[in-house]
């Protein structure tokens, strides 16, 4: 599919109308894979931390208690329900920022992020390399990025891939 616009809006629709569940037990595979991604970034008490398709937002509160006041957790989804669902499930926690929008264009200036994570999201993005260009522009200078996602090469995969779908 090449029309932006219609993946786009078929995404947006796809994760609002999981954005309810999601942070449900089906999806305790995805918070074992951020807990692990989390555990290895080496987070410091003034990090800047983005999460890319962050969903609800389950990592990026992770990493504000992880990195403290002195530190800031952004994450970005294009989902208005999942933002929506991260921001209610954040209140009260002050080093925590939601912002709707595209992994594509990512809204913050250049050299900005100490750590980005992007977990489960990747194989959603319509240009990766376009997704690739945006995160190191935003990243530091020797800032550390992780990409976990899951590839079509086992049968379970290929049958959660064509289910998904």
């Amino acid at each position: 599919m090449n029309d932006f616009k219609t993946h786009t809006s078929l995404n947006q629709a796809k994760f609002d109308e999981w954005a309810s569940s999601y942070e449900d037990k089906r999806f305790d595979f995805f918070r074992r894979m951020q807990k692990r991604v989390l555990s290895i970034l080496g987070l410091k008490g003034d990090s800047a931390f983005l999460d890319i398709g962050c969903g609800t937002g389950w990592a990026v509160r992770q990493a504000a208690t992880m990195i403290g006041e002195r530190g800031a957790a952004y994450g970005i989804d294009l989902s208005p329900k999942m933002i929506e669902k991260a921001n209610e499930a954040a209140s009260g926690i002050k080093n925590v920022r939601f912002i709707q929008a595209n992994a594509e264009q990512i809204p913050f200036p250049d050299d900005f992020f100490d750590h980005i994570i992007c977990t489960m999201s990747f194989h959603h993005y319509l240009h990766p390399a376009a997704v690739m260009r945006e995160i190191a522009r935003v990243l530091k200078p020797r800032g550390i990025v992780c990409i976990v996602d899951p590839t079509t090469d086992s049968f379970i995969l290929k049958w959660a891939d064509a289910l998904i779908k």
